[in-house]
């Protein structure tokens, strides 16, 4: 990390602050005053900031693209090179006196507090996925068995190729809420949320590998063919490494980069369940319309229902930090863009991928799965204030026996909200109220 500070002759702090920088810093001598805020002003630097600048030494972090990201004098730069030291219960905690509960890179937290919660939304989203709760014990998988074994291989190859990304995709998802994300988290509505979508990302995640083991002629081999599958990996190094950035941020990173690389890990998360498994889902139920795998596309059903939620949450948690920092979305304006286009790139190439080297299933073809990506875009799209095709009809309307697209072209709090068709953990009678709530949550 590169740091620019502003010092005088015989400035005894200006040492000290060169000392702990341990070189990786320009010195910029000043005259008096009001020069050095006339360099701070051209720096672009808050006029608030300008005036507090009194004294020697003033400091700049610069980030990695160029920016001059103010600090302050050698107190302040000890400080942000202090870690802050972490406690399961903050006993400092005021968020209770005015309700101010930021979602991240507030106060650590004291007492989960349900009865001040600034952002009611996330616990009505909390209810309504404990209400989907399941285990991945609950299907008979059987007659899978003896499709894999019987099945065409093309059918077969098409159906281990998604599972395993799939697969591969929750795992990372789970590890990446609990591992990284918590770490930020400032809320105790957000983190009951949080620790909900994980816990449902790895009852995920095991039932794929449970589905793997109890389906796949050789279940080792299998995990052996998904580490070794390139085209399985690569698909998901956009989510990998937006929350590896995140996790591997230097201990002296500024408040500003930590920002930006939180705001690009939660996008990635929101695209990975709104946009990323869709066409593994719109596979994987294509082949169940021939009759075949009926077990696990019951299983993946009741995947793809808890992520229209989690896609919902990722959803409400953008527009709440759109809200409070607008101008760091207009900032990060162009990367999210360019990762929205590279989502959908990804998917694309996988579509063709997985319909190379003959895999293939009556009534699908890439054309048609490319479409249905595009078509389930629109909404992640205009949460995202992205500009992309519109397409009006659903191109795989056999999708609507699985998820309720007509969800789908709603008003814009509530573009991700689907309801749930088949094979339902809840009452019909009780999914819906789930729904109402969740509307009625999105309009407070």
């Amino acid at each position: 990390m590169k740091y620019i500070m502003f010092s005088k002759d015989n400035c005894p702090w200006c040492v000290k602050a060169q000392e702990l920088l341990q070189g990786d810093v320009t010195i910029s001598k000043v005259k008096d005053t009001v020069s050095m805020q006339r360099e701070l002003y051209y720096l672009h630097i808050s006029a608030e900031d300008i005036d507090n600048a009194v004294t020697v030494p003033q400091i700049l972090q610069i980030t990695d693209e160029g920016r001059a990201v103010y600090i302050g004098g050698y107190e302040d730069l000890k400080r942000s090179l202090t870690p802050k030291k972490k406690t399961v219960f903050n006993a400092n905690n005021t968020g209770h006196e005015n309700s101010d509960y930021p979602l991240f890179l507030g106060d650590q937290l004291g007492f989960i507090d349900t009865i001040n919660s600034p952002y009611p939304i996330l616990d009505t989203l909390y209810q309504a996925q404990l209400s989907q709760i399941w285990n991945e014990f609950e299907i008979d998988l059987t007659q899978d068995r003896q499709d894999m074994m019987n099945a065409s291989p093309s059918i077969v190859d098409l159906m281990v190729k998604t599972i395993l990304w799939q697969h591969l995709a929750d795992s990372i998802a789970s590890r990446s809420i609990t591992g990284i994300l918590m770490d930020y988290v400032s809320n105790s509505d957000l983190e009951a949320w949080y620790n909900c979508v994980a816990l449902f990302e790895t009852i995920h995640a095991r039932t794929y590998s449970h589905i793997i083991k109890q389906t796949f002629s050789d279940p080792t081999e299998a995990l052996r063919e998904g580490y070794a599958d390139l085209s399985v990996i690569k698909r998901s190094d956009i989510l990998k490494n937006s929350f590896d950035d995140l996790g591997n941020l230097p201990m002296d990173a500024s408040l500003e980069e930590k920002e930006e690389k939180l705001f690009l890990a939660l996008i990635a998360l929101y695209m990975l369940e709104s946009l990323n498994f869709m066409s593994s889902f719109a596979i994987t139920f294509g082949i169940a319309e021939t009759g075949r795998f009926q077990g696990i596309a019951q299983d993946v059903a009741l995947i793809c229902r808890d992520e229209m939620l989690h896609a919902q949450g990722g959803a409400e948690v953008l527009k709440i930090e759109m809200k409070r920092k607008p101008e760091l979305f207009a900032r990060l304006a162009p990367k999210i863009t360019e990762l929205f286009d590279a989502v959908l790139a990804t998917e694309l190439e996988w579509t063709d991928y997985l319909f190379s080297e003959g895999r293939q299933v009556i009534g699908l073809n890439p054309k048609r799965i490319k479409e249905y990506v595009m078509y389930m875009a629109q909404p992640v799209a205009v949460t995202l204030n992205i500009t992309t095709e519109v397409i009006k009809e659903n191109p795989l309307p056999y999708m609507e026996n699985y998820i309720d697209s007509s969800k789908i072209q709603v008003a814009a709090q509530e573009l991700q909200l689907t309801s749930y068709l088949v094979n339902s953990v809840l009452p019909a009678t009780n999914m819906s109220k789930c729904l109402a709530d969740l509307r009625e949550g999105a309009r407070v």
